[in-house]
């Protein structure tokens, strides 16, 4: 044995501490365990063959002895130190869901360091502990709680100190097994066990809450219903409480196609788009019978317009719309949306319910949209009006046609050079329609590209063209036709391939020009006309408007009946052999016919190719 008990003061002995006057018989110890005399073996020796130790004056081992003894020393040095290390307490608590699933959590206390100021030795294993502030624990150092231990005493833990290699550690070692350690100190009761249990029981329950499984009242639901089953129905019941509760709902857009075709075979064609909108609710009810079908949701959406219309919303979770369901509902007449959450691939929670239902786009699909009638008939009037439009306009002489279109063109010009400088009332919208009309009917004699936007739109070749003839700005703000050809000029880029129109309406209408002016000019031109000669490509036009261009200004057209300066007059220039080129013209036609139209992103995109000879040519040259 390593440690004893001194026999008058009751304190642990060390068996190191002992000095010379205390060898022997004479170490004045007794066990703590049995309570029988000890003698102190090699104490105070400075050799010793066997180490110091206490043994039993009858000379009989006792190992429950030793153990008890390290025990009582660990609690004595404890409390002199003065200071106990407790560990963390949790306390986990359990609440059952509507559905019947368990949700579990935990509360926990922090670990903290007390100031021990009595120790009470109730028996050989056991201590009541008392701490500064007054607070009371059972220490056990058997290392298991035993059956009422902890209704003793407000708190209790056990601290293992079973192993028989306590009865060798000297007081540091021993102290040191105190230390905060689940395999060597834990709880069996903790003065806050009751707050903790009730403060884990609280977060289960919002656990259960948030996972959509806990609503704080009752629904009128059969006990015997599966769980899936439940949970449908908490689900429509959430969805109307978070309409109700918002107000509000995200519904997709729209899009659809639709084709009038008139007389004479022309087809004209309408696609329209209606963008994602929020709309306004009220008057959200569940499960309100409309006919035949009984929606999960029904209320009154509130429209921009300032307007009103009901609006369903079927709310699916692993049942499908089947096609006899949607027919009823599409038989009312009334704007329908469906909310699929089958779609977010398992459960959700709270706050991600209330996402998907008044924001969310990807689990909401249409099934009835509103006022899709109405706008593809006024969409199909509309064409047809045009489509009477046009075929009235064939009576018409092609002259007039020209004469309007170019009116309307320069009105739309002049119009949106002078924004801010106008009076009140505003032309452009009769201007546009007048030019798209116009453009029509010259695209339906075989002029193409009338209404093509590089050839209308700002700065383009129309108001160019424009501004030469009449010698005055057009859809620019100057005053001759000189400035504007000095802005032409300036341009970059792909704009170069056009400046052979403007020379080529400059020769044709011959605006005034100062001697100074006439110069400049023809110094530009020179180098065009030397660009155009070496094949430089910027400078080489598509013939995508010349016949229309002929049209409107037949004072150009023999200039633009000419090949020179046009990409098939240089095909040479490209790598093309002259024999393809020869060929095509035999044929009367060209190596590669285009016509441009407006893509969506703002450049120009092919409507239609006609590529009569062009599979052989090389992609790289051309």
């Amino acid at each position: 044995m390593a440690w004893a008990r001194d026999a008058e003061s009751g304190r642990p002995r060390y068996v190191l501490e002992l000095d010379a006057a205390h060898r022997g018989a004479a170490c004045g110890c007794e066990c703590p365990g049995c309570g029988g005399a000890l003698v102190a073996v090699n104490a105070a020796k400075a050799e010793v063959v066997l180490r110091p130790h206490f043994r039993h004056a009858s000379g009989i081992e006792r190992d429950d002895c030793s153990v008890v003894a390290a025990r009582l020393a660990a609690l004595v040095l404890l409390c002199e130190r003065g200071l106990l290390d407790l560990p963390r307490r949790r306390v986990t608590n359990s609440v059952e869901g509507w559905s019947g699933r368990m949700h579990s959590a935990c509360a926990e206390a922090p670990p903290e360091r007390v100031r021990v100021v009595d120790l009470d030795l109730r028996d050989r294993v056991q201590a009541v502990v008392t701490l500064e502030d007054g607070r009371v624990v059972r220490v056990d150092l058997a290392g298991q709680p035993r059956e009422g231990m902890a209704g003793q005493v407000e708190a209790s833990i056990t601290i293992n100190l079973r192993d028989g290699e306590l009865t060798s550690l000297d007081p540091a070692a021993l102290l040191g097994r105190l230390a905060i350690d689940p395999e060597v100190i834990c709880w069996h009761a903790h003065w806050q066990d009751t707050e903790l249990a009730e403060e884990a029981r609280q977060l289960a329950q919002q656990q259960a809450w948030e996972e959509l499984d806990y609503i704080g009242q009752k629904l009128d639901v059969p006990a015997d219903v599966t769980e899936q089953l439940r949970w449908q129905t908490l689900l429509h019941f959430e969805v109307k409480s978070i309409v109700e509760r918002e107000k509000r709902l995200t519904v997709p857009g729209l899009e659809g196609l639709v084709e009038e075709t008139g007389g004479a075979g022309d087809v004209q064609q309408r696609r329209w788009v209606a963008e994602p909108a929020t709309l306004e609710l009220k008057d959200v009810q569940l499960e309100r019978r409309l006919g035949r079908v009984v929606p999960d949701v029904t209320c009154i959406a509130e429209l921009g317009d300032g307007g009103e219309q009901p609006l369903i919303i079927e709310v699916t979770v692993t049942n499908t719309i089947d096609e006899e369901r949607l027919a009823r509902i599409r038989e009312l007449g009334i704007a329908a949306i469906e909310i699929d959450l089958s779609r977010t691939g398992g459960r959700v929670t709270r706050p991600e319910l209330r996402q998907i239902v008044v924001e969310g786009l990807q689990t909401k699909r249409w099934l009835h949209p509103p006022n899709m009638t109405a706008v593809e008939d006024l969409l199909r009037g509309q064409m047809k009006a045009q489509l009477d439009r046009l075929a009235r306009a064939q009576e018409d002489p092609l002259e007039r046609v020209v004469r309007r279109y170019l009116g309307a063109v320069e009105g739309l010009l002049m119009y949106r050079d002078s924004i801010g400088r106008v009076g009140p009332d505003d032309p452009s919208h009769y201007l546009s329609r007048e030019v798209s009309l116009c453009a029509a009917e010259l695209e339906g004699r075989g002029f193409l590209g009338a209404g093509d936007d590089a050839l209308i739109g700002h700065h383009a070749i129309l108001a160019r063209l424009l501004s030469i003839q009449h010698d005055r700005g057009i859809g620019y703000g100057y005053r001759s036709a000189y400035e504007v050809l000095n802005a032409i000029r300036q341009a970059q880029g792909s704009n170069r391939c056009e400046w052979s129109l403007a020379l080529i309406a400059v020769k044709a209408y011959k605006p005034k020009l100062t001697p100074k002016q006439h110069d400049s000019f023809s110094r530009w031109r020179t180098a065009v006309m030397q660009s155009i000669a070496r094949g430089d490509r910027d400078f080489l036009r598509p013939r995508t408007y010349d016949a229309l261009l002929s049209l409107l200004f037949p004072d150009m057209a023999e200039a633009l009946a000419k090949p020179y300066g046009t990409r098939e007059g240089t095909m040479r220039g490209w790598g093309v052999p002259a024999s393809w080129v020869s060929q095509a013209r035999a044929g009367g036609t060209s190596i590669a016919q285009c016509r441009w139209g407006r893509a969506p992103g703002g450049g120009r995109a092919a409507r239609e190719i006609s590529y009569d000879m062009i599979s052989s040519i090389n992609p790289r040259e051309g």
